[in-house]
This record gives C-alpha cells, sequence and structure tokens, in this order.
C-alpha cells in the first residue's frame, strides 16, 4: 500500500493558508465581543470620513454590508447613531422618526456641499415608532 503524500501536504496547506487569511483580515470589535473582518472596519471608517456624501464612499454595496453585519434594521436610532456617526438631518414628529445620511453629493472643489439643493442621493432610515428597534433603509435619489 503506497501513501499519497500530495493530499496531506495539499490539507496542511489549504488550513495553513485558511490560517493565514483568517488572522490576517480579522479585527477585535470595538461595538462586541466578537471580532470582524477588517473591510467592515474600513467601511465605518470611509462612512464617517464621507460626511456629505462628496466622496462617494457610502455606496448601497456597502450599507447593505453595514446592515447585514450588525442588524441595522433592528436597532433603535441611538444605536444607529452610535454606529454609523452623526447624520446629515434627523426628522422627527410625534414617535415618527427619519434618519437621514447623504450619499451622493454635488460639492465644491474642497469636497464641501455647498446647499442641500446639491444633494443627489441619501440613505434614509426610516422609523414608524421610534421607541421601537425596527427601521425600513431607503436609498433616495433625485
Amino acid at each position: 500500500m503506497k501513501l499519497d503524500l500530495t493530499n496531506i501536504k495539499f490539507s496542511l496547506s489549504a488550513g495553513a493558508l485558511i490560517s493565514i487569511i483568517k488572522f490576517g483580515f480579522i479585527s477585535e470589535s470595538k461595538y462586541g465581543q466578537s471580532p470582524r473582518p477588517v473591510a467592515v472596519d474600513s467601511i465605518i471608517k470611509e462612512w464617517r470620513d464621507d460626511s456629505l456624501g462628496c466622496q462617494r464612499l457610502r455606496t448601497l454595496e456597502k450599507v447593505k454590508i453595514l446592515i447585514d453585519t450588525f442588524d441595522l434594521l433592528e436597532k433603535y436610532p441611538s444605536e444607529l447613531i452610535d454606529l454609523l456617526g452623526k447624520p446629515n438631518k434627523v426628522y422627527s414628529k410625534d414617535t415618527i422618526m427619519s434618519i437621514r445620511y447623504y450619499s451622493q453629493s454635488i460639492c465644491n472643489e474642497n469636497n464641501n456641499k455647498t446647499s442641500d439643493s446639491l444633494v443627489v442621493c441619501w440613505f434614509e432610515f426610516y422609523y414608524p415608532n421610534a421607541k421601537i428597534n425596527k427601521c425600513k433603509m431607503l436609498p433616495i435619489c433625485h
């Protein structure tokens, strides 16, 4: 009986590769005990850095990753703001609340938005009842 070491070497190499990938792309979460991919940390940093949407770093794909990773649609408004940072607009009437984050704005050369009329797109987190941790995310462009 002949032992084929090729498969064993591949298994060990695959295991080592998985370990390298796992530890190379995981960071400790400051929002909880479990680690999360570094890519999510960079999405949050970009989200906060592009506070006016001038750099167009806030994309639908990235907000979907944040929604899935942090279960954002099940967060209270204060928890959502703690994670995503200061919103561009907050609308509130009675128990209804809407939290707006600009995603695409037309800005001057210094990446400063000059007027609300120059906001092209935003993400709206709509709470029919802000006392309940349930919201909808609406991508809006005009």
